[in-house]
C-alpha cells in the first residue's frame, strides 16, 4: 500500500520546537483529589530529564508552577539554571491534593505569558472539558494514570500541543520529544486512484512511532 501513497511531512516549527526556544515555561500541575494517591515519581523524573536536555540545560529558564484544581491558583516562580530542578520539585512535593479539576482557566490572570505550558494530569473527573480555555501558548499534556485519553487529546490539539503518556513512553524518549523538533504529519495523497478513511484525519506531530 505504501508504494501507492505519498505521505507529506515537514520539520515542525511548532509546537515542539517552541519548548527549546521558550524563555518562560508554565508547569500546570493537576492537584485535584483524584491524584492524591498517585505515585508522582515518573512525572518528577520526567521534569528532571526534561530540563537536563541540552536546549534547556545550557541556559536559565523562568518556570511558573501553577496548581490546578477548580481554577488556576497562584503561581510559584523559579529560575531553573543548568537543569537544576530541586526547588521546583520540592514545591511540587509539598502540594496538597483536593477538589475537582476544572480547566476553564489554565493560567492565573496576572501571570506573564509563558512560551509553552506543560500540563500534568490524569484527565479524571475533568469539569468543563468541553469549554477549556486557551492558554495563549502551546499546551503539552504529560499524562499519568490516564482514563480519559480522548479528552486529553482534544485539549492538546486545541492548544497546538501533544499528549505524552508516561505509562507508554520512556521518560528519556518523552523528554527528547518535547525538547526537540519532531517531524509533523501533513497528509496523504494517492499516487493513483483514490483513498478513503485515512487516519489520522488532520495534521499533527509525528512521534517516534507513527501509525497511518
Amino acid at each position: 500500500v505504501c508504494d501507492r501513497l505519498s505521505v507529506a511531512a515537514a520539520e515542525a516549527t511548532s509546537p515542539a520546537s517552541a519548548v527549546a526556544a521558550a524563555e518562560r515555561i508554565a508547569i500546570l500541575w493537576d492537584a485535584s483529589a483524584s491524584r492524591a494517591a498517585l505515585d508522582h515519581g515518573r512525572e518528577l523524573e520526567f521534569l528532571r530529564c526534561f530540563f537536563k536536555q541540552p536546549s534547556l540545560a545550557s541556559r536559565s529558564v523562568q518556570v511558573d508552577l501553577v496548581p490546578l484544581r477548580f481554577t488556576a491558583e497562584a503561581a510559584q516562580s523559579f529560575t531553573v539554571a543548568a537543569g537544576s530542578t530541586d526547588s521546583l520539585i520540592g514545591a511540587i512535593r509539598s502540594l496538597q491534593y483536593d477538589g475537582a479539576l476544572r480547566l476553564v482557566r489554565l493560567l492565573p490572570r496576572d501571570l506573564p505569558r509563558p512560551g509553552v505550558c506543560l500540563l500534568f494530569t490524569d484527565g479524571q473527573g475533568t469539569l468543563g472539558a468541553e469549554r477549556t480555555a486557551k492558554a495563549k501558548a502551546p499546551v503539552h499534556i504529560i499524562a499519568c494514570g490516564t482514563t480519559d485519553r480522548g479528552t486529553l487529546q482534544r485539549l492538546a490539539e486545541s492548544g497546538h500541543g501533544r499528549v505524552i503518556d508516561l505509562e507508554r513512553t520512556s521518560i528519556e524518549t518523552a523528554a527528547q520529544w518535547l525538547a526537540g523538533s519532531p517531524l509533523r504529519f501533513l497528509g496523504v495523497r494517492p499516487r493513483e486512484g483514490s483513498v478513503k478513511d485515512v487516519l489520522p484525519t488532520r495534521a499533527g506531530a509525528a512521534a517516534e512511532w507513527f501509525g497511518l
